[in-house]
């Protein structure tokens, strides 16, 4: 299978706001005189590549995965749009719409094309919190994170709540894979795509209270998991 493991992607949202003139949660997009992104907002001006000149759409996307020869590409907002010195609140905000938009693309994309999300670093309980959201959504796969986060490394205890979020969430994902199979559908389907015990009963064709039971097991796996790891860490 031929991958392309790395290429940006500028979220919908922006390029829609460019194009109708409609600040987006407190940033203004225009156009530069070559066709260019470029946003104002609360920490700034901030430019984007020369090729967000050019269109870029789902449809065209798997286009050009098609012309190239190339079955899978894993996206990326472009690093110019993970602005860690911005305001906290703001970068929040912006960080779920952007990987709302990246989702959207993944999850229509047929599994041609995977996300990895851009976690608002500046804010680390409010990245743990955006890299438990995204997880298990179709196609989203990891996080694209910065080398330095405003002065801080990966080895500042600043950032080690999001480390030790991603390998739980490693775990977690390697513990539902062996769970058994009806057990680990009706996880998922509680868990990952919001759907109701009713919704589940009804969906997989079974009682609400056998889905009760599949949850609670579960729950119960996952929990002992976790707890097994931490005592290794600790011992």
């Amino acid at each position: 299978m031929a991958t392309d493991i790395h290429a940006n992607f500028i979220p919908t949202s922006l390029v829609e706001a460019a194009e109708s003139g409609r600040p987006l949660l407190g940033v203004t997009m225009s156009r530069t005189d070559t066709g260019a992104l470029i946003g104002h907002g609360p920490g700034g001006v901030f430019d984007l590549p020369e090729w967000t000149a050019s269109s870029d759409t789902l449809d065209i996307r798997l286009a050009t995965l098609d012309r190239l020869g190339l079955d899978r590409q894993v996206l990326a907002v472009a690093p110019r749009l993970h602005r860690y010195g911005e305001d906290a609140g703001h970068a929040v905000a912006f960080a779920r719409r952007m990987n709302d938009d990246l989702a959207d693309w993944t999850a229509a994309s047929d599994g041609r094309l995977c996300g990895l999300v851009h976690l608002p670093l500046q804010d680390p309980a409010a990245s743990v919190a955006e890299l438990e959201r995204m997880s298990g959504k179709p196609g989203i796969v990891g996080a694209a994170v910065g080398n330095n986060v405003n002065g801080n490394a990966w080895d500042s205890p600043a950032l080690f709540p999001v480390l030790q979020a991603a390998q739980d969430l490693d775990l977690l994902y390697r513990t539902i894979e062996q769970l058994p199979p009806k057990c680990r559908r009706v996880f998922l389907l509680s868990r990952f795509h919001d759907m109701s015990y009713p919704e589940i009963a009804r969906h997989c064709g079974i009682s609400v209270k056998m889905v009760e039971k599949h949850i609670g097991n579960a729950l119960a796996v996952c929990a002992e998991r976790l707890e097994r790891a931490e005592s290794v860490v600790a011992t």
